[in-house]
């Protein structure tokens, strides 16, 4: 029989990372990428989590391209599984997958590969349908896998073709290939829906892999439709000035966005929810922090700031221009705003104001006041806050030429 390689095919010569575990759907994806006229780069990880059963595999994909494929090239990572599980508090599992996806990344930088190809079949679809749904999940993850993930470069040209064509193939193939013993362990969740759930379905339709396919193509394509609504409400919503998200749009709508800014459901609902104080901060796992201030979601991005010396005209540590328009006196310098400021606000006939309640008056989030420019005489006490405000102002302030976010929440909405 002959096999297809599904989905987006790359330029033949083209360099592709291929996963190869030395079981029947790797050895099949190799032989299938190898004839395709690609430059494979076989990677191979031994996780040392079956004893001698790892080194035996590592010792097969050794002697299969060895054999086979003498003009690919093979790369072998030996890793601590277990010792980088109970490091980062991950199952073994999880650990093994972060460690063989992440290395994957950087063969794929490293190698000027197109793609990383993974061997995931039709039945793996079928488990992920079924694993999502258990677990509870929205539209996407019944989806299931995509063919391409052009974000990670992964590649998955057999998610058409079932587990017993591609045994067909090697054996037409006269292609060996080794067994992981741990595929038959009922405590791993897979194994069980693989060896358990899926039969019962089968009993009930004997084509439900092919039908649970065709579910999440449809499925799929119903997604893709969502985006393109969903991508058109945010240029709506995202206010590019400010770089913030106006939390009065439809939920739905909200949500997904936020799910795509990589919030997790947690934190989007407690974004939402009407008791949530303003100023309170949300991180991602990637590290991006946000500030909910004012039914606006703002991303936080702090520029590193100093005390400057005045002059006419100054930048402010590369985000803002500041032009004076009245002399300035000796001794006077610009440094960030403080907590236990206060200032004289022109039109008050007496009293001082907090600085930072001045700023929060003005519309700047908390995370951004510490940052904020004030322009103090020689005695340390604030003469001018140095944000644009209501009534005539002494200075003018504009941002510098990709300043990012801090600049615009300044002058958004006043003329340069």
């Amino acid at each position: 029989m002959s096999l297809s390689l599904g989905g987006h095919m790359f330029p033949k010569g083209s360099t592709i990372i291929v996963g190869l575990s030395g079981g029947a759907d790797s050895v099949c994806l190799m032989d299938l990428l190898y004839k395709a006229g690609y430059v494979v780069v076989a990677a191979h990880v031994n996780f040392h989590l079956r004893g001698s059963e790892s080194d035996r595999d590592e010792a097969f994909v050794r002697e299969l391209c060895c054999e086979r494929y003498p003009e690919a090239k093979l790369v072998v990572r030996s890793v601590d599984t277990i010792g980088y599980a109970r490091e980062q508090r991950l199952s073994v599992e999880m650990a093994a997958r972060d460690l063989r996806y992440a290395w994957f990344g950087d063969l794929l930088h490293s190698c000027e590969a197109v793609a990383i190809a993974v061997a995931h079949h039709a039945g793996d679809q079928v488990e992920t349908l079924l694993l999502n749904l258990a677990r509870g999940t929205g539209g996407r993850g019944l989806c299931g896998m995509r063919t391409l993930d052009r974000r990670t470069g992964i590649w998955r040209p057999l998610l058409s073709v079932t587990h017993d064509e591609i045994l067909q193939y090697l054996s037409e193939q006269q292609l060996p290939h080794v067994e992981d013993s741990s595929n038959e362990d009922p405590s791993i969740t897979r194994n069980l829906i693989r060896h358990k759930l899926i039969p019962l379905f089968q009993e009930i339709n004997p084509s439900f892999t092919s039908g649970a396919i065709r579910t999440m193509s449809h499925l799929r394509e119903e997604q893709e439709y969502l985006d393109r609504q969903v991508a058109q409400a945010k240029v709506a919503l995202w206010d590019k000035d400010c770089g913030c998200l106006d939390l009065s749009g439809d939920p739905f709508v909200l949500y997904r966005i936020m799910s795509d800014m990589d919030l997790t459901a947690t934190q989007v609902n407690d974004i939402l929810s009407p008791t949530t104080e303003g100023g309170a901060l949300f991180e991602t796992a990637s590290g991006d922090r946000y500030e909910l201030f004012r039914k606006r979601l703002y991303r936080v991005i702090l520029p590193i700031v100093s005390v400057e010396q005045v002059r006419a005209e100054m930048i402010w540590s590369q985000i803002l221009r500041i032009t004076f328009l009245q002399p300035l006196e000796e001794g006077d310098h610009i440094r960030t705003a403080r907590p236990s400021d206060t200032f004289v606000l022109p039109g008050m006939s007496r009293g001082h104001k907090s600085v930072f309640q001045f700023l929060k008056e003005c519309g700047i989030p908390s995370s951004y006041r510490p940052i904020s420019p004030v322009l103090v005489d020689r005695a340390d006490q604030v003469r001018l806050v140095l944000c644009r405000h209501r009534g005539d102002q002494p200075f003018r302030i504009t941002p510098v030429d990709g300043a990012g976010y801090f600049a615009h929440l300044l002058v958004r909405g006043a003329g340069k």
